[in-house]
């Protein structure tokens, strides 16, 4: 039985012959599979589905070859390659735990060469990491504008 004949439960578009094709055509396969059409402006495969609506390559992959995900589950590329829609690549998981596996979860000094560690570290509920000397540098410079303009 094909996906055509079967798709996965919850799948929410009606598979069409001509959309498989196009959308593994589209993919370079080596270890990676890499999306050689649109892009999205972070650097994921995009696609327009049979229903009209555009999402991304790798999680219509995973839920043509695998299953469906919540809305709630992300796929963390363990590859790290924004591009790629290969299934044994990702990992499903939440979206804080997923940022928290990211490339600015491996930075060590922010944009103004502040450590990102200690009493100078903040994260927000999404596990996104500021740093404190930069908001607190922030609010005296809205501080001073304010009274500037007073």
């Amino acid at each position: 039985m094909t996906l055509l004949e079967a798709p996965p439960a919850g799948t929410r578009y009606k598979l069409t012959e001509a959309f498989v094709e196009r959308l593994f055509g589209h993919l370079d396969v080596g270890e990676c599979w890499v999306w050689t059409k649109a892009l999205t402006d972070d650097g994921y495969g995009r696609v327009i589905c049979p229903d009209r609506k555009v999402r991304r390559v790798h999680r219509v992959v995973w839920e043509l070859l695998v299953g469906p995900l919540t809305a709630e589950e992300v796929l963390d590329h363990q590859c790290r390659t924004r591009a790629c829609a290969n299934p044994d690549h990702f990992d499903v998981t939440d979206n804080p735990t997923n940022t928290a596996r990211g490339k600015r979860a491996r930075m060590t000094h922010c944009a103004r060469n502040h450590p990102l560690s200690g009493g100078n570290l903040r994260l927000d509920r999404d596990g996104r990491r500021h740093c404190v000397q930069c908001k607190r540098d922030g609010a005296a410079a809205r501080r001073a504008r304010k009274r500037e303009k007073a």
